[in-house]
């Protein structure tokens, strides 16, 4: 019996990381439902690009978009939603690793007393 496919939501869409991971999503089975811009101008390129989205303009009504992560018995599906937070997890995780030893250096020179 295949699992069904994930539904996710986006926001953020300034940022151009957000496409490549949007298309990401896309590419491995999911499905995207919602996206938040109050934008016009990035709100009509996120459009043109992810024409399936459906754009939350009212912040009111996020919390209705979020209930997409929910499902008919109304527990949420927390394993999709622990894969996603690993996903986001990740650029932060390199870029830590990449940058490790200026960190650790700052670190141990904020705790040296003059």
């Amino acid at each position: 019996m295949p699992t069904p496919a994930f539904s996710f939501a986006t926001i953020g869409i300034n940022h151009g990381h957000i496409y490549e991971q949007t298309a990401l999503m896309l590419a491995a089975g999911c499905r995207l439902k919602y996206f938040c811009a109050p934008e016009d101008d990035l709100a009509a390129e996120y459009v043109a690009k992810f024409p399936q989205a459906e754009r939350v303009t009212d912040e009111r009504k996020v919390p209705l978009a979020l209930r997409a992560f929910v499902d008919a018995t109304g527990e949420s599906r927390f394993g999709q939603l622990f894969a996603m937070s690993t996903l986001s997890l990740i650029p932060v995780f390199f870029v830590f690793l990449a940058f490790q030893r200026l960190i650790i250096r700052g670190v141990a020179l904020g705790a040296l007393k003059r």
